[in-house]
């Protein structure tokens, strides 16, 4: 199938999701309001007017119900209803997982053995001779273009232990939908940007994998989790042991969470997790969990990304086109979770 088709399909396939979620709400009339600055002509029911869009506003329209949901459980049961669709669509039979129930659990799960220190050099090397970057205040991002060609990075992206429990946690075969590599530089004392306590909100389901490639003291701006806070249970249970509130826990949902930020360590102590390590150091992660990274002091940190998710958005599938890639390297594994992990990748 066409990239494009394949695309549209998966758009058509949630905005049902969304649309059947919501009836089962009994607030299916709040969506149609939502279709007036996109659709030409007046539509009786939103699904009919969704499904009437050109394929790009669909996307754009399910990018902006993604970062507008803040509640937990709506955005479980349209991920949910996706991912069954998606898992009959796609043929790929589930994987088995051993640590499919920990990351569930916990929001976080450490890779051993993963990706060597080697590996880890031999692709900071290659960045470093990439000066493509792109300056976001105290961050240095590499171009897509290079961080696509950079070895190894294809082998890690298809692994099969992280593919399974991506897959399990987003409940059908994950899409490599993002890769990205970028360095935080000690050049000022106050957090910004994603140094600040926040949720990320991908999509209704993704994981990122994150991977040093250069060594991560507490100087060096190590990445920051809070174990078990994707969970509205986890945020519960949090408040609760602080004497707090549990009628508190929508507000650690609402938005993005950063008007919550300045409680997060305070409210959930020994579950902030500030992750030091040598280069290869790597671990898959739900980031709708509160994360952040450390303000750098001593040392500038360099690290590689990989978002896995279900719905390839417009503007990442013209990443993917930017980045202009014509062939999968050979150490890109070809199982046919691989397969479709990687099937949006080249031009």
């Amino acid at each position: 199938m066409d990239k494009r088709q394949d695309a549209q399909t998966i758009y058509a396939t949630a905005l049902r999701a969304v649309n059947q979620t919501y009836e089962e709400l009994g607030q299916a009339e709040t969506l149609l309001p939502l279709l007036k600055s996109r659709a030409a002509l007046p539509a009786a029911t939103f699904i009919d007017g969704a499904l009437a869009l050109d394929p790009v506003d669909q996307g754009q329209l399910l990018w902006g119900f993604n970062k507008q949901i803040g509640d937990p459980a709506i955005r479980q049961r349209i991920g949910q209803i996706l991912a069954e669709a998606e898992l009959a669509r796609a043929g790929v039979p589930q994987p088995e997982s051993t640590a499919a129930a920990d990351f569930a659990r916990d929001g976080i799960l450490p890779l051993h053995d993963l990706v060597s220190r080697a590996e880890a050099a031999d692709i900071l090397r290659y960045l470093e001779g990439c000066t493509n970057l792109t300056r976001q205040e105290t961050v240095l991002h590499h171009d897509v273009r290079d961080v696509v060609r950079a070895p190894h990075v294809f082998r890690i992206a298809t692994d099969p232990r992280i593919l399974a429990v991506a897959a399990r946690h987003i409940g059908a075969p994950a899409t490599m939908v993002q890769m990205d590599a970028w360095w935080s530089l000690p050049e000022r004392d106050e957090p910004h940007g994603a140094q600040i306590y926040h949720r990320d909100r991908d999509d209704f389901k993704s994981c990122k994998f994150f991977l040093y490639l250069s060594d991560v003291t507490t100087g060096d701006g190590p990445h920051i989790f809070v174990r078990g806070s994707h969970r509205p249970e986890g945020v519960t249970e949090a408040l609760e042991a602080v004497g707090a509130r549990s009628e508190k826990t929508p507000l650690f949902f609402k938005g993005n969470g950063r008007e919550v930020a300045h409680l997060i360590d305070q409210v959930f102590g020994p579950a902030v997790m500030e992750i030091t390590g040598g280069a290869g150091t790597c671990f898959l992660e739900n980031t709708f969990g509160f994360h952040r990274g450390k303000v750098p002091k001593t040392g500038r940190r360099c690290i590689f990304q990989i978002l896995y998710a279900g719905i390839p958005y417009p503007d990442r599938l013209q990443r993917w086109e930017e980045a202009s890639l014509t062939e999968l390297p050979r150490d890109c594994a070809t199982t046919p979770l691989a397969r479709h992990a990687v099937r949006f990748a080249t031009a």
